[in-house]
């Protein structure tokens, strides 16, 4: 367990914001993402770490995003929580596809499986879920397939982000940006930019340690080359 601290961009001399790997709590935003106020003082706690509210999510991520470049450490923890909620592309193309028919059938589906099925027997499996009214082939119906229920907000706010940009470059339909459709009262273009830039610079350093691992990987085969003896020349 580590609690990892960062100043706040927009008050700086009030607000210190935190990490926290040591809180598992469902709910809110995060149990990881939080605050305390310093009343002035430096970086000292002058109350407890409260976990942060949407109103405080813009400023959040990007002061995150700007203590990332610095902190391999904090990049790697906070990494996987800004990520979490993220479908891949086969499992957003597989809830699009997942949609109600009002034909007094009842069917099944699965996430994991990325199946449907009519079978009842599925009712009791733990992987399969009842398609409803809910799952309309629409971006909604899509979040409503992938939605788990320990999902909390930020991990809202990566599925959606991922069902719109799935949808705008894999299939060419733009349809506006993920705070558009989760009813928060906060600043979406703001957030939206946040998070953005929090994932941007976990993506670039992992790109980078990629191309790092490439290039030694690569340099280790030369020297291995080049320290092979020559090989002995064929006698005719």
């Amino acid at each position: 367990m580590k609690t990892y601290r960062f100043p706040s961009l927009a008050a700086p001399n009030r607000v210190v914001f935190t990490y926290d790997t040591g809180f598992h709590t469902d709910g809110g935003v995060s149990s990881h993402m939080r605050w305390y106020d310093t009343y002035g003082d430096g970086a000292v706690a002058h109350t407890p770490a409260y976990p942060i509210q949407v109103g405080q999510l813009a400023d959040y991520l990007m002061s995150l995003a700007k203590a990332m470049l610095t902190d391999k450490d904090l990049r790697d923890a906070a990494g996987y929580e800004l990520t979490a909620g993220v479908a891949s592309n086969a499992e957003i193309a597989f809830a699009l596809g997942v949609t109600y028919k009002d034909d007094g059938k009842t069917r099944y589906f699965s996430r994991e499986e990325q199946k449907v099925s009519p079978l009842a027997a599925k009712r009791h499996d733990k992987r399969y879920h009842e398609i409803t009214a809910r799952h309309d082939g629409t971006v909604d119906g899509a979040y409503n397939v992938l939605w788990r229920d320990h999902y909390d907000g930020i991990r809202a706010l990566a599925l959606v982000h991922s069902i719109l940009r799935y949808l705008r470059e894999v299939r060419g339909q733009y349809m506006g940006i993920a705070l558009d459709r989760l009813g928060w009262n906060v600043d979406r273009e703001a957030v939206e930019s946040a998070y953005n830039a929090a994932c941007g610079v976990v993506a670039a350093h992992n790109h980078l340690y990629n191309a790092e691992r490439a290039i030694a990987y690569a340099e280790k085969k030369v020297a291995e080359a080049q320290a092979a003896p020559a090989p002995e020349e064929l006698v005719g």
